[in-house]
């Protein structure tokens, strides 16, 4: 009896440990799941993550400067072209982009439409349609690209057009260049100015590209240029990309231009170190019916070197591009069979697909655009 006993007992705790072991064991497919949560996560960006901040003129004579800003979106994964505000275009520069983070419009305008009278920042709440002043410190915006919580801008403190943040929390700026000189005219301004050229940010590679030169001697050759009394042949182009912090990350200072009839229109980063040019130069001079003469170049960072190539987008003249895929297709504001407007260009396939195009009415087009992170 006392044997049979012993048998049940041992019996019962075999089982007990069984179970324990049962509850306590961890699937091998859970093993491998855990396995997997240790792998790194990609960090690069997928191309399609983000939206096109477009800007179109509208000519309305009821407007008090004669013209609307519409401002639309673009949705880079499902082509979906969205239609967001109308506001009036009262400042120096058509300028504004749509921030979906905080669904808003940043954008500039002028109190009174009078010469003289600066540009101040706004941002217009699509949701309750209001409109607040930001800021008093500047005269003119050339560049408006929404980061989140700030704004990159092209600013015009003075008269030198600059580079810089501004802080939607804080509402306060800071600028690429730190130190003013005084000018030959008496006042305090930066020494360099950004040309006309689009910042173009890129969140691919979170950079944008400054083009700027000497802002003394780059006025001084084109006026005297043009009066034909210059005895500079050339002037030099400075060239940066910057990460969104304004950190230098890469700066080419040998891109030169020998004619007053020259002028570097667009710049396109292309891969992490290296950028596409894009120069205009006016047969004017030569055919008044000739228009402009583009040419390209590629630029390496890494090499220092800038070498003429074929127009990446053969189709299309001009105009300020984007690529987030190195090249293989691009975003494009430029000319298409005599019709202006907005393009993705597939490169592989020389497909041309238009995505918004300037209205038949006259003063009615797509003036700029920019890409914006989702």
């Amino acid at each position: 009896m006392k044997k049979r006993q012993n048998i049940f007992i041992a019996s019962v705790i075999v089982a007990t440990i069984a179970i324990i072991l049962f509850l306590t064991f961890k699937p091998h497919k859970q093993l491998s799941q855990a396995v997997q949560k240790e792998v790194p996560v990609q960090t690069e960006i997928p191309a399609k993550t983000g939206y096109l901040s477009i800007l179109y003129i509208e000519n309305d004579s009821s407007a008090e400067g004669k013209s609307m800003m519409d401002f639309y979106t673009y949705d880079l994964d499902s082509g979906e072209l969205d239609m967001k505000a109308k506001l009036p275009w009262q400042s120096q520069y058509s300028m504004g982009a749509v921030n979906l983070h905080d669904n808003k419009i940043y954008y500039t305008y002028r109190e009174e439409w009078k010469i003289g009278v600066p540009d101040h920042l706004y941002a217009y709440d699509l949701t309750n349609g209001k409109s607040t002043l930001l800021e008093t410190e500047n005269r003119a915006y050339n560049d408006i690209i929404p980061l989140k919580n700030k704004l990159l801008i092209t600013v015009k403190p003075v008269h030198a057009m600059i580079p810089g943040l501004f802080d939607l929390d804080t509402k306060s700026f800071s600028y690429l260049y730190k130190k003013k000189i005084m000018t030959s005219n008496g006042f305090k301004d930066f020494k360099y100015t950004t040309r006309p050229v689009a910042l173009n940010y890129n969140y691919k590679y979170d950079n944008f590209i400054n083009v700027y030169v000497n802002e003394g001697k780059f006025y001084d050759w084109l006026a005297n240029s043009r009066k034909r009394k210059s005895k500079r042949k050339s002037i030099k182009y400075h060239i940066s990309l910057i990460d969104s912090e304004l950190n230098v990350k890469y700066k080419y200072d040998s891109f030169t231009l020998n004619s007053v009839d020259d002028e570097l229109v667009t710049a396109t980063q292309i891969s992490p170190d290296s950028i596409i040019i894009q120069t205009a130069h006016d047969e004017y001079r030569t055919d008044p019916d000739a228009g402009y003469k583009y040419t390209f170049y590629k630029i390496n960072f890494t090499d220092k070197t800038c070498k003429k190539i074929p127009s990446p987008f053969p189709k299309i003249d001009a105009g300020h591009s984007i690529t987030l895929d190195e090249g293989n297709s691009y975003y494009i504001l430029g000319h298409y069979n005599g019709r202006h407007g907005l393009y993705y260009y597939d490169c592989i396939n020389d497909k041309v697909s238009p995505i918004l195009l300037d209205a038949d009415k006259e003063d009615s087009y797509v003036a700029n655009y920019c890409l914006v992170e989702k």
